[in-house]
C-alpha cells in the first residue's frame, strides 16, 4: 500500500489549491493535536499531518510526491461481496490501523490494518461476523436510523489477504466520551449538558453494554475513545473488532492504560466482570467528571441527598470490587441507580431540545 497518502491524511482532493491545503492542515491539527485529542494514536497522526502539509504546500516537493504516488503500486481493495473499495478521507488512526471513509458510499467506513490483518485478527473478525449483533436506533424527529455498534459488516481484501473490514459510521456530530469530561474546547451542545442529561447518557451507555453482554459478547477494550456520544444522546461503541465471544479469551490483551480491570492487567482474560469494572470508571468520568484513580479536574458536587444511591454505587463498584469482581454492578444495576437519581433531579431543559431523542432506549 502506498504509505501515508498525504491527500487522504488532509482530507483533500488531488487538485486542491495551496489555500485549501493550508485550511485542511489547520482543521486536522485542531482535530488531532494531543492538547485536544487524548487518543494514543493522535501524536503519530499529527506528525503525518505536519509532513503532508510540508510536502503539499511546496510546489516542487508536491510535484515530486505526485510522480511517486502515481507510479506506486496501487492496492486493489475489494470487499467479501466483490465491491471495489475506494479510500476517502482519513478519519483517524490507532495502533496499526487507520479508518477511512469509503468513497461514494455515504456513512460507510473502512478500517485498514497496516501490513494486513494477523491470523488472530482474521479469526476474531470471522467469529464476530458470524455473531452479527447489529444494533440501531431510530431518532424521533429526523426518523434517521443510526448504529449503536460500529460492527464489522464485511471483510476487505487485497488479493487473497484480509486487510480490514467495512462498518457503519457513528451518528453525525458525535464526540468521544472523554470530550464530555473537559472544561474547555468542547462543542456548544456538550457545554450545555447538565447532570440530569449526563445521567441519561450514562443510562444509554450501560444499556448498550447490557445488550452486548446479552449477545454473549465481551467489549474487552472498553475505553473513552471507543464510546461516541451524539447530540441526540445516542451512544455508539466503535472499534468493535476488539470484542470477543464470552469464554473465548484473546491470546493478546489490548487495552488503554487506566481503563482495565485489575485481573486483566495481571494477565487475565477479558470477561463480563472486566467490562463492568471499566463501565464504572467511564461513568465516574462522565458524572463526577474525573477518572477515579487519577488526579484531574475538581469533581462535580454529588453531595445532594438525591444522589446518595450514585455515591454508594461508585463506592461498591470502584473500591469494594477492585479485587472482588463478583460484587461489581451489572449494567442493569447501573441503569436502576441512574434512573433513580434522574427522577430525583429537576431537568434544566427538556430532552426534546437536545436532539429529539432520548438516545439508545
Amino acid at each position: 500500500m502506498f504509505p501515508a497518502d498525504h491527500y487522504l491524511i488532509l482530507g483533500i482532493s488531488d487538485g486542491a489549491s495551496t489555500a485549501e491545503v493550508k485550511r485542511a492542515y489547520r482543521a486536522q491539527m485542531r482535530r488531532y493535536h494531543p492538547d485536544y485529542n487524548p487518543d494514543p494514536g493522535a501524536p503519530t497522526l499529527v506528525l503525518e499531518i505536519t509532513e503532508a502539509h510540508r510536502v503539499l504546500s511546496h510546489q516542487e516537493l508536491r510535484a515530486q510526491y505526485d510522480r511517486q504516488r502515481n507510479t506506486a503500486k496501487k492496492v486493489h481493495l475489494v470487499s467479501a461481496s466483490g465491491m471495489e473499495i475506494g479510500l476517502g478521507a482519513l478519519l483517524g488512526r490507532g495502533g496499526r490501523s487507520r479508518v477511512y471513509r469509503v468513497a461514494d458510499r455515504p456513512r460507510v467506513l473502512v478500517k485498514i490494518f497496516e501490513g494486513g490483518a494477523t491470523q488472530a485478527e482474521r479469526n476474531n473478525l470471522t467469529e464476530l461476523l458470524a455473531v452479527d449483533p447489529k444494533r440501531t436506533v431510530r431518532l424521533r424527529e429526523s426518523g434517521e436510523t443510526v448504529p449503536t455498534l460500529a460492527w464489522p459488516e464485511e471483510l476487505v481484501f487485497d488479493g487473497d489477504r484480509v486487510v480490514g473490514y467495512l462498518m457503519a459510521e457513528h451518528p453525525a456530530g458525535g464526540v468521544p466520551l472523554n470530550v464530555l469530561t473537559r472544561l474547555t474546547g468542547v462543542p456548544a451542545w456538550v457545554d450545555q449538558l447538565d447532570l440530569f442529561v449526563r445521567l441519561h447518557v450514562g443510562m444509554n451507555l450501560a444499556l448498550l453494554v447490557e445488550q452486548v453482554h446479552a449477545g454473549n459478547l465481551v467489549v474487552g477494550n472498553l475505553n473513552p475513545n471507543a464510546v461516541y456520544v451524539a447530540p441526540s444522546l445516542v451512544v455508539t461503541l466503535i472499534g468493535c473488532d476488539s470484542f470477543v465471544v464470552a469464554g473465548h479469551p484473546r491470546l493478546r490483551q489490548t487495552y488503554m492504560e487506566g481503563y482495565v480491570a485489575p485481573e486483566v492487567a495481571r494477565g487475565g482474560a477479558f470477561s463480563l466482570e472486566s467490562d463492568r469494572f471499566v463501565l464504572a470508571v467511564l461513568l465516574h468520568e462522565l458524572l463526577p467528571g474525573r477518572h477515579p484513580y487519577r488526579a484531574g479536574n475538581a469533581p462535580r458536587d454529588l453531595s445532594d441527598a438525591a444522589l446518595t444511591p450514585l455515591r454508594s454505587a461508585f463506592d461498591r463498584a470502584l473500591r469494594s470490587s477492585v479485587y472482588s469482581p463478583e460484587v461489581r454492578l451489572t449494567p442493569r444495576e447501573w441503569i436502576r441507580v441512574l434512573q433513580k437519581c434522574a427522577k430525583s433531579l429537576r431537568p434544566q431543559a427538556p430532552l426534546a431540545n437536545r436532539g429529539g431523542a432520548r438516545g439508545n432506549a
